[in-house]
């Protein structure tokens, strides 16, 4: 047998580099093609993915896999940056772009959590990052490729998750398909969580559909239990991401959103909920992808009408 230095391609992929005048960087986006080609002058739905450079193939092939299985064929375009993997650098931007409040301990310590001892993290760009989105990544998209952008899925995990949790609660009206997974709703002390001025008015007519995932070994006592066994080089990791209290109230947080989005009763809202069994932080994301993309684009899961 015989290798070569060529790197593994996905099939039907491509990836562009978008510079934002609103971030001031530059940002890689990876688009996947549906599984056949569409008819002329039909779209099709677009799945925006955060942390693109570790989560973009795996999304693809569940939402291609779906369309096998009847679910629409659709685009997924992932937003990400230069560097690979979620650490080093790329930790850096997303804790800049995820973070909708202003952290000063996480800007201190952010850079030593990375892996870079001496960078320092500006944090509480989720603003910005939005209008980076909705200003210029999908104008961009929908000037290039055949997507429809009245059908739009966000997908966050874990500080994707807060993002995808904020501009739910802050704009509800930003995409039409949500899907998120394990939210850092800790950070700046669940600011999300105890400040009602964030939350969308009791009532407020929107048209989304909403599917929240966490795992049940992510709740606060297990998680705790299992700082001890962690790697040694990840418990300064796994010790940040927790709330002023010193919780790590993952689960907890989405039983709560649900709980509380569920109570605005605001027509058009669809919210459905699924705490996994046996699963981690680490380990819950495919499960929720597969689980939440089947409920967000199955046959009964058009964004209802507000």
């Amino acid at each position: 047998m015989t290798m070569d230095n060529t790197w593994a391609v996905l099939a039907n992929t491509e990836v562009r580099y978008l510079k934002s005048e609103v971030v001031g960087d530059e940002f890689k986006i990876f688009v996947a093609h549906p599984m056949v080609a569409l008819p002329p002058g039909k779209k099709a739905p677009v799945v925006y993915v955060l942390d693109a450079n570790s989560n973009f193939g795996l999304v693809s092939d569940i939402v291609r896999g779906g369309s096998l299985a009847g679910l629409p064929h659709a685009f997924v375009v992932g937003i990400g940056y230069r560097s690979d993997g979620m650490m080093k650098e790329a930790f850096l931007k997303r804790s800049r772009d995820f973070t909708p409040t202003i952290m000063p301990e996480f800007d201190r310590s952010g850079g030593a959590l990375a892996g870079i001892p001496d960078a320092r993290i500006s944090t509480g760009g989720a603003a910005a990052f939005r209008s980076f989105i909705q200003d210029e990544l999908e104008p961009f998209i929908e000037g290039q490729f055949p997507v429809d952008a009245s059908d739009r899925m966000l997908v966050g995990m874990s500080l994707g998750g807060l993002f995808a949790t904020w501009v739910l609660l802050s704009q509800p009206e930003a995409f039409e398909r949500y899907l998120i997974c394990s939210p850092s709703l800790w950070w700046d002390n669940d600011v999300l969580m105890r400040q009602p001025s964030i939350w969308p008015d009791q009532g407020k007519a929107v048209r989304a559909r909403v599917f929240l995932a966490a795992g049940d070994l992510e709740r606060d006592e297990l998680v705790r239990a299992r700082l001890d066994a962690a790697p040694v080089e990840f418990r300064p990791l796994f010790q940040a991401f927790r709330n002023s209290q010193g919780q790590h109230l993952l689960a907890e947080h989405v039983e709560e959103l649900a709980r509380r989005l569920t109570s605005l009763r605001m027509p058009g809202l669809r919210v459905t909920s699924k705490i996994f069994a046996d699963e981690s932080h680490e380990s819950v994301y495919p499960a929720a992808l597969s689980r939440g993309i089947g409920a967000l684009l199955g046959p009964d899961a058009a964004p209802p009408e507000a």
